[in-house]
């Protein structure tokens, strides 16, 4: 059940310039040109507020989805609900602007808003964009990929809120490396996520600039968090434990900085 209207979200662009590293252990039917924060009627149903497009686990499959990704227009919100089982690809896109992908259902908990299990698909990576000027990723759980859960390679303005990451058979080192991988980006805030039980890093970030890590929960990874290569990062106020290491922040030679 693919629900669409016109595009009608917003991005906040964020921008940071200090250095910091830290530790610490529906609704009625309402009317569409009211400009208030209520749900859209589109054809007789009702897209969440703020959503452009609504897909819901069990009734729209992965070439749905990839094919909103793909042809996503600027300033589009795509929202998810329930529970998708995705066993054939990944998910990408590349060269879009200000695109929001947010979970929408009821539930509790971190990332509780929609869930994605890849079922250890092949694969390199679970969702994955390039190129993005301005993309957030909210509200949804990933879990169970091959490669890495959640990658952004060359984007600006990069952001992932509420998110939880995990391989269900725990430590093993058939998990995908790492849980978020946003490299050789600028301007990026991770916040209020989850990432458990990544054979390599739960977070790593490399190669980027101005980058923002607080308020998430990491543990059972082998880095909990990692910054590599990186210019202007604050890390604080996260929660890392029983990683084979916490936080590992460093400069490698060879390597492009960000």
């Amino acid at each position: 059940m693919r629900l669409s209207s016109a595009p009608a979200c917003t991005f906040i662009v964020l921008s940071y310039a200090c250095l910091g590293l830290a530790c610490s252990g529906g609704g009625g039917d309402t009317e569409t040109d009211t400009g208030t924060d209520t749900e859209t009627e589109t054809d007789g149903a009702q897209l969440p507020a703020g959503c452009d497009q609504l897909f819901v686990g069990g009734v729209d499959d992965r070439d749905a989805i990839s094919a909103a990704l793909i042809d996503a227009a600027d300033n589009t919100t795509i929202c998810f609900s329930g529970l998708f089982e995705i066993t054939s690809d990944r998910l990408s896109t590349s060269g879009k602007s200000r695109l929001t992908l947010r979970g929408v259902g009821e539930g509790e908990g971190v990332g509780a808003g929609a869930v994605f299990d890849f079922k250890d698909m092949v694969g390199p990576v679970g969702i994955e964009m390039n190129n993005m000027t301005g993309v957030t990723v909210e509200g949804i759980t990933v879990k169970n990929t091959a490669g890495d859960a959640i990658g952004i390679r060359g984007s600006t303005n990069v952001t992932y809120r509420d998110v939880k990451v995990d391989w269900e058979r725990g430590p093993d080192t058939r998990n995908g490396a790492y849980g978020f991988y946003p490299v050789e980006s600028e301007n990026v805030l991770m916040e209020d996520c989850e990432v458990s039980h990544a054979s390599d890093a739960g977070v790593y970030v490399g190669q980027s600039k101005n980058i923002i890590v607080r308020r998430n929960r990491s543990y059972a990874n082998v880095s909990g968090i990692q910054v590599e290569n990186s210019l202007y990062s604050e890390v604080y106020e996260n929660e890392v434990w029983d990683n084979t290491v916490g936080i590992l922040v460093h400069d490698l030679p060879g390597l492009l900085g960000g």
